[in-house]
């Protein structure tokens, strides 16, 4: 084994200083390999300019491409919104005031169509379990729906009413609508042929008064995200005009039945 060698102290602080140097070195480039590492996921990281769109990033992470943190989004899981298709603070405002205000004609107009169909129903439904009609249009089930399709252009008028919801219950009421254009559209189906109101079963019969007591319902629940004054303005009209025919008729020695309208029952 070789000798210990003496060392003075000059040799020992050299050393000293030399093991520091040695170990800071070590450090920072530990530090510096760290932060490269975890560089994607601090708050400082560089952000895209602004002129790239939410739409944009959304298209990236869906894809995989980065991180939430580079597009400036929390860290933590949350679930889809709006924002990421950029529908949300960035654009598509709240469908309100002044916007309605512009067409409250418009929305007026739609929902006096669909209350039409709604009182309609009624009607079918008291054909259907009375037997009793006045022409021939309505002894044809089939017929009949379509006229409720067709002429009122039920699915427009869900469309043009739709656009004057809050965006936040857009989603809901369209939903509602496309169920009340379904509840007629199988009702169509299921009265492959052309029957008459005369000839159906007895469960041909309740299908029916089914289907038109849950096509009201569905309107019902589409009116409910629009303006209150609005659907009374359109129903007032309604009422009005059949007010009128009801004296036109009498002027001319004719009976008539008139239903009850389905918002002035207790049941929708």
């Amino acid at each position: 084994m070789a000798p210990l060698r003496h060392r003075t102290p000059g040799a020992r602080s050299r050393l000293r200083t030399t093991a520091v140097a040695a170990a800071a070195a070590a450090v920072g480039t530990f530090f510096c390999s760290a932060g490269n590492w975890l560089s994607p996921f601090s708050p400082e990281v560089t952000r895209p300019q602004a002129s790239s769109s939410r739409r944009e990033a959304a298209a990236l992470l869906g894809g995989g491409l980065f991180s939430a943190a580079q597009f400036g989004f929390p860290a933590a899981v949350r679930g889809f919104t709006p924002d990421d298709l950029g529908m949300g603070s960035m654009a598509a405002p709240d469908m309100s005031a002044e916007v309605r205000e512009k067409s409250t004609k418009e929305l007026e107009e739609s929902v006096y169509m669909i209350s039409r169909v709604q009182e309609a129903t009624v009607q079918q439904e008291r054909l259907v379990v009375t037997g009793k009609f006045k022409d021939v249009q309505r002894n044809s089930i089939r017929r009949a729906v379509n006229m409720m399709i067709d002429n009122y252009k039920l699915n427009d008028q869900f469309i043009v009413a739709a656009a004057y919801i809050p965006t936040k219950d857009v989603l809901r009421a369209s939903t509602i609508g496309n169920e009340a254009i379904e509840v007629l559209e199988t009702a169509k189906e299921y009265f492959g042929k052309d029957l008459k109101v005369s000839a159906l079963s007895e469960d041909q019969k309740k299908f029916m008064v089914d289907a038109m007591a849950a096509e009201r319902e569905k309107i019902e629940a589409f009116l409910k995200f629009l303006p209150e004054e609005v659907v009374a303005a359109a129903r007032g009209r309604v009422e009005a005009e059949n007010a009128l025919n009801m004296k036109e008729y009498a002027l001319e020695g004719q009976v008539i039945n008139p239903v009850t309208l389905p918002w002035k029952s207790k049941k929708a």
